[in-house]
C-alpha cells in the first residue's frame, strides 16, 4: 500500500509530464489492440487528458470547502469528473464486450425492424451505439 507522500509524488510525475495523452494513446492501444484509434484517442482524453484537469479541479473544490466553509459544495467539477470516468468506464466495458455486444445491439436493431417495424427504435439503438463507440455518452442524472 503506498504512503499518502508516494501517491502525491506520483501525482506530481504524472501532471507534469508533457506528453501524457500521447504516452496514453501508445499504452492503450497496447493493452486493447481490438480498439480502433478513434476509441483509443477518447479513452486517453477521458483518462489523461482533460479526466487529469477534472480530477485535479475536483480535489482543489474539496480542500477550497474546507477553507471558506461555505453553505453547499460546488458539484459543477465533481459532475465534470464523473463524466469522464463514465466515459472511461464505457470503454473499459466495451472492449471486454465488444464483438458480443456489437452483435446483440444489430440482432435487437434487426428485430425491431422485422417484426415491429420500429424504425425509430433501431434509430435510437443506433444513435446509442454509435454514442458508446465513440465514448462521448453522458452519466445518467443523479438529482
Amino acid at each position: 500500500m503506498l504512503t499518502v507522500d508516494e501517491k502525491i509524488k506520483l501525482i506530481e510525475s504524472l501532471l507534469k509530464r508533457e506528453n501524457r495523452r500521447d504516452e496514453a494513446v501508445a499504452c492503450i492501444s497496447t493493452a486493447y489492440p481490438k480498439a480502433t484509434p478513434k476509441m483509443v484517442g477518447t479513452a486517453a482524453f477521458h483518462a489523461y487528458a482533460d479526466g487529469v484537469s477534472a480530477a485535479v479541479n475536483w480535489l482543489v473544490d474539496l480542500e477550497l470547502f474546507l477553507r471558506n466553509n461555505p453553505s453547499e459544495f460546488e458539484t459543477g467539477e465533481a459532475y465534470h469528473l464523473i463524466y469522464h470516468l463514465y466515459n472511461l468506464l464505457h470503454f473499459e466495458d466495451l472492449m471486454s464486450t465488444l464483438h458480443e455486444d456489437l452483435v446483440d445491439k444489430v440482432n435487437d436493431i434487426q428485430l425491431l425492424l422485422e417484426e415491429d417495424g420500429d424504425s425509430e427504435g433501431a434509430a435510437n439503438f443506433l444513435d446509442e451505439l454509435k454514442a458508446r463507440l465513440q465514448g462521448g455518452m453522458s452519466p445518467p442524472q443523479l438529482l
